[in-house]
């Protein structure tokens, strides 16, 4: 934290926390989709993740105390009214969660800020990123770049694939590394191959 200076925290809307989508499931019905919570969310996890999560305010507090500090304030939104809220908060750029990347309403508002986006790849495939570059270049984003990210929290090293961040120089955006392995030795490799940003 001290080195990048910046500081990073997801955000859903205000009067519930965001939970990742692989805790969801959902039906289709009669060209309706039906969103549930699975059942290990119900109760003790549940609660402990709305006694953790920050509301609206809790964020503008906490951006004000990292500016007092020296420290950029960054937070990540998984829906369109955080992202509005993050405009608000005239954060520098935006990061945009591979969770997210198939959200075309949520790419579109973002990039319609004229900020640059960093946009994390972890679950996607290469006609996923090249259909969200579209949409986020058709929207107004000049300014992109893409992170390489494993998604498993802790990623043993074994499974950083690192050179995974060269495949992505086919899109022609600068590239960076989200990094979950634990120690710095997989961003240390990242930025020797290339990568631009670091998360």
């Amino acid at each position: 934290l001290d080195t990048a200076k910046v500081l990073r925290l997801g955000l859903s809307v205000q009067d519930e926390p965001y939970v990742v989508p692989m805790n969801y499931g959902y039906t289709m019905e009669n060209g309706t989709l039906t969103l549930y919570l699975h059942s290990a969310l119900r109760g003790k996890k549940l609660d402990m993740i709305r006694r953790i999560h920050f509301d609206f305010a809790g964020h503008t507090e906490l951006k004000a105390y990292c500016e007092s500090i020296g420290i950029r304030y960054l937070s990540t939104a998984f829906d369109l009214p955080s992202a509005d809220f993050l405009n608000e908060m005239d954060l520098p750029f935006y990061k945009i969660p591979s969770g997210e990347i198939t959200n075309l309403p949520y790419l579109e508002r973002t990039a319609a800020t004229g900020k640059p986006l960093i946009v994390s790849t972890g679950m996607c495939e290469n006609a996923e990123i090249g259909e969200a570059l579209d949409a986020l270049r058709a929207a107004g984003a000049k300014e992109i770049t893409l992170l390489h990210c494993n998604t498993d929290y802790p990623t043993p090293f074994a499974d950083a694939n690192l050179l995974a961040m060269k495949e992505l120089e086919q899109f022609g955006c600068p590239v960076g590394y989200s990094d979950h392995t634990p120690g710095i030795e997989a961003s240390v490799a990242a930025v020797a191959l290339g990568a631009t940003v670091i998360e």
